[in-house]
């Protein structure tokens, strides 16, 4: 993560998932992001390597965030689940 406030955050990538994502998986990425309830836009960055979330606080709090960058796989599945559950 490279800049975090409530509504708006800025994730930065490897170098080599710039290379999937010029391979066109870009469009999946923010297809599937899209899907989840309380994301409202994306953008990716390749200059900067970085993607950009624009998402409803309320509905996707900064703390689930950290769940889902920082927390274990089940935790963070568990999370992806609910969200697309109810979107």
């Amino acid at each position: 993560m490279v800049h975090h406030v409530d509504g708006r955050i800025r994730l930065r990538f490897e170098l080599s998932a710039l290379a999937a994502l010029l391979h066109g998986r870009a469009a999946t990425l923010e297809t599937a992001l899209r899907r989840l309830r309380g994301i409202r836009s994306t953008e990716i960055n390749l200059a900067a390597c970085s993607l950009i979330v624009h998402y409803d606080p309320t509905t996707l709090p900064p703390a689930d965030w950290e769940l889902l960058l920082e927390g274990s796989p089940a935790s963070a599945a568990a999370l992806v689940a609910r969200l697309l559950a109810s979107s």
